[in-house]
């Protein structure tokens, strides 16, 4: 991102591209928070997380809408944002209480 965020038009360059900058450092610091944290503070911190990358890739998406990126360095941008939200919602769903999982016990019964 700082590559691009470097070479891009002025408009670009301090606008969607800092942005999408700025908004990646945000996400780096909240996976160096998630490495201290447990339980439900470090669901909390990956569901931000997620929403950032989500949020990353909606803006990456209108700048090369807008011709602001090339689509060769979107598709690249786009398969690593990709990638993080897989680990990011593996992550969540490992870190979750499993709730849908049914009781021992009613487990046993069905074979009546």
């Amino acid at each position: 991102l700082s590559n691009w965020q470097r070479q891009s038009e002025k408009s670009y360059r301090y606008g969607i591209a800092q942005t999408c900058f700025l908004r990646s450092l945000d996400m780096l610091k909240l996976f160096m928070r998630a490495r201290a944290e447990h339980g439900f503070r470090l669901t909390n911190i990956l569901r931000e997380a997620s929403f950032i990358c989500d949020e990353l890739k909606i803006l990456l998406r209108l700048a090369k809408d807008t011709r602001g990126l090339s689509l060769k360095h979107f598709i690249q941008l786009q398969k690593a944002l990709q990638e993080i939200g897989k680990q990011l919602g593996g992550w969540i769903k490992a870190n979750m209480p499993d709730t849908k999982r049914p009781a021992a016990s009613a487990q046993g019964d069905g074979g009546m």
